[in-house]
């Protein structure tokens, strides 16, 4: 009776955990697909107060003046000195 018993209260423990996990699964995926709708409606049809955020372009800031010419000197004065100090031997 008792084989009986372990076996039946085995089965019903895995049904019971089969349940859970399955339930959990099902509610999960309903729960995903319908914010999933939300947010797609949202995208192809935006309301007028909706704020969205500016583009990836729109948040690069141009360098300031003050950089441009600082790299612009860098740039003569570099090969100002890469020409005064050719080291190298010259060839008759």
């Amino acid at each position: 009776m008792s084989f009986l018993t372990g076996t039946v209260a085995g089965a019903v423990l895995a049904g019971g955990v089969y349940y859970s996990f399955s339930y959990r699964l099902r509610t999960g995926v309903i729960q995903y697909k319908s914010r999933l709708h939300e947010l797609s409606e949202t995208m192809s049809n935006p309301q007028a107060g909706l704020v969205v955020p500016p583009t990836a372009a729109e948040r690069i800031a141009p360098p300031p003046f003050g950089a441009l010419v600082k790299a612009k000197w860098n740039e003569q004065v570099e090969s100002i000195f890469k020409r005064v100090t050719d080291w190298r031997p010259s060839r008759p």
